[in-house]
């Protein structure tokens, strides 16, 4: 079954996101639509689909006992539903609802994260996730009105997947906040404060040449914006940034 995919069972695996449109994918043969974005990005298709067909499964048991339309909370406003939560021997997973139909699921290795790892740390690092994505991209739900075929959400998430998993397998799920950042945890190089419309704009900026083709060997793997030698925002390891940023303000 799912449980047992070799993702999971593999010693090196500590943990797989996952963004799903519970409104894709309901034709046999077509459930791959349903998959947004995977982390790790490398995933046997046929594991991603069996992994994903567990967690709806699980969720739509588990809300099924709920007396409120999941997200809705008995209101026409989308408010995110309590998490659904599994505790296997190795594994625990945590789905939840993040806008109407979109939902994104967390599974982690216990052996890995250790006692970092409780429903409220899923929960939180979920939410910063996709509190990030919203920033960045706007709504999940309308990236998929704009372009029904999913291409352009899935062209956004999957770099915001990639970056997420990346991050959070090199720090532990101790810290959710590290996703808050993107210059790391707790380190002395700041953000120069910006107003709303400026900050969003290079967050814009950066997403860009981020997703920009090369025309060369080379691909964009990160970039900084900086202004007068103050940083605005960046993407790059805090080391990369602090080199840079030491050498703007030459």
């Amino acid at each position: 079954g799912a449980m047992g995919t070799p993702l999971l069972r593999s010693d090196a695996f500590r943990l797989a996101l996952c963004y799903v449109d519970d409104r894709r994918g309901s034709r046999e043969g077509r459930e791959h639509e349903a998959m947004l974005a995977f982390y790790p990005s490398n995933t046997e298709l046929a594991q991603g689909i069996s992994l994903v067909g567990l967690a709806r499964a699980y969720s739509s048991f588990v809300c099924s006992f709920g007396q409120d339309t999941p997200g809705t909370n008995g209101s026409q406003a989308f408010r995110p539903g309590p998490p659904c939560v599994m505790e296997a021997e190795h594994t625990m997973w945590c789905v939840l609802e993040m806008e109407a139909h979109i939902w994104l699921t967390l599974i982690a290795s216990r052996h890995w994260a250790t006692g970092g790892l409780s429903t409220e740390s899923m929960q939180q690092t979920m939410g910063a996730l996709h509190a990030l994505v919203t920033l960045l991209h706007g709504p999940v739900n309308t990236l998929l009105q704009q372009d029904p075929s999913g291409a352009t959400a899935q062209r956004c998430l999957q770099p915001m997947l990639d970056e997420a998993g990346a991050r959070l397998a090199s720090a532990g799920m101790k810290d959710p906040a590290s996703l808050l950042n993107p210059l790391g945890l707790q380190h002395g190089l700041a953000l120069m404060p910006t107003s709303r419309q400026l900050f969003l704009a290079s967050q814009s900026l950066v997403n860009q040449l981020l997703l920009a083709g090369s025309p060369g060997p080379c691909a964009v793997t990160g970039a900084m914006v900086c202004w007068q030698g103050h940083v605005l925002w960046s993407s790059l390891a805090l080391r990369d940034s602090e080199a840079l940023a030491l050498l703007t303000g030459l």
